[in-house]
C-alpha cells in the first residue's frame, strides 16, 4: 500500500492542524458517532498534540458510502491510514464502541510489528472479554430498535428524540449496533502500552467494574477513573475529563522531550 502524505484522509479528519507535532491523538467514536464528537476538544488540548478525529463510513462526509458492520473490516480499513507511516508518535482514545476500536487497532499493529499507541485511553466501554449481556436489537423493529436505544442511554438523547434525524441515521444505527453485537474477543497477549480508562458512576451500560478488568489487557500500569454522570459523561463531564486528558498526554510530551547530551 502506498504511503500517503499529511493531506486529510477519509478515515481521519483534523480539526485543526499541527505544525510538526510531537504528539498524534486519534479518537475513535462511539455507536452512531462521529469524528465531530471530537471536535472541540481542540481548545483543551496541548498545543503540540494534532487531534485526528476517525470517521467511520455511512456519516458526515462519508455519508453515501455503506456502514460497516464488522469491526474486522473496520480495523483493516483503518489501518490503511493509521499508524503505518507516522512519524510522530501517538495515542488512542476510544469511546464506548469506539474503545473497542482502538483496542483492536492497537492489537492488528503490534502483531505486525508496527509501532503501536504510546497509551490507550479507553471511555465507557466494558473491558473486551466480557461478554455483552444485552440482547441484539440491530434487526429489531424500528420502533422497539429506537425504544431500546432510548433505555440503554446508548445514543446522545438529542439524537434519539429528533425523528426526523433518526429516520435519516438509522442504516448506520444498525450497522453499528451489529458491529458491536457481533464482536467475539479472541484471547491475545496483554498490549505493551498503558491503559487508561475513564468511567461514569452512573453509566448502566459500562459501569466502574465492567471497566477495571481492562487492567488484564496490559503488561504496562493500568489507571482507572470516574466521573458523574451516564454513558456519555464526556459531554456532562467534559472540562474534567479533558483535564485529566491533557494532563496524560504532557506527562508523554516530557518522556518525548529528547535529553541534554
Amino acid at each position: 500500500m502506498p504511503v500517503r502524505g499529511r493531506q486529510q484522509q477519509p478515515w481521519v479528519r483534523c480539526p485543526r492542524r499541527v505544525a510538526d507535532p510531537v504528539l498524534l491523538l486519534y479518537c475513535f467514536p462511539h455507536s452512531g458517532g462521529s469524528a465531530s464528537f471530537f471536535q472541540d476538544w481542540v481548545t483543551l488540548l496541548p498545543p503540540r498534540v494534532e487531534l485526528r478525529a476517525v470517521q467511520l463510513p455511512g456519516r458526515e462526509n462519508r455519508f453515501n458510502e455503506e456502514p460497516m458492520t464488522r469491526i474486522a473490516a473496520a480495523v483493516e480499513g483503518m489501518a490503511g491510514e493509521i499508524g503505518q507511516a507516522e512519524r510522530a508518535p501517538f495515542v488512542f482514545l476510544g469511546h464506548s464502541m469506539g474503545a473497542l476500536l482502538a483496542y483492536e487497532l492497537s492489537r492488528w499493529l503490534r502483531d505486525r510489528g508496527r509501532p503501536g499507541p504510546r497509551r490507550l485511553f479507553v471511555s465507557a466501554c466494558r473491558a473486551p472479554h466480557l461478554p455483552d449481556l444485552e440482547p441484539p436489537i440491530s434487526a429489531a423493529p424500528t420502533p422497539e430498535f429506537v425504544a431500546e436505544l432510548r433505555r440503554l442511554n446508548g445514543m446522545p438523547a438529542e439524537v434519539v428524540e429528533d425523528e426526523e434525524l433518526m429516520e435519516l441515521l438509522l442504516p448506520m444505527l444498525r450497522a453499528d449496533c451489529e458491529m458491536s453485537e457481533t464482536y467475539s474477543y479472541r484471547p491475545a497477549p496483554p498490549l505493551g502500552c498503558p491503559i487508561t480508562a475513564f468511567s461514569a458512576d452512573s453509566d448502566e451500560l459500562a459501569p466502574p467494574e465492567l471497566m477495571r478488568p481492562w487492567q488484564e489487557h496490559t503488561s504496562a500500569p493500568f489507571t482507572i477513573e470516574s466521573y458523574p454522570g451516564g454513558h456519555f459523561f464526556v459531554q456532562g463531564s467534559r472540562r474534567e475529563v479533558l483535564t485529566s486528558l491533557r494532563s496524560h498526554l504532557e506527562r508523554i510530551l516530557v518522556q518525548l522531550r529528547p535529553r541534554s547530551a
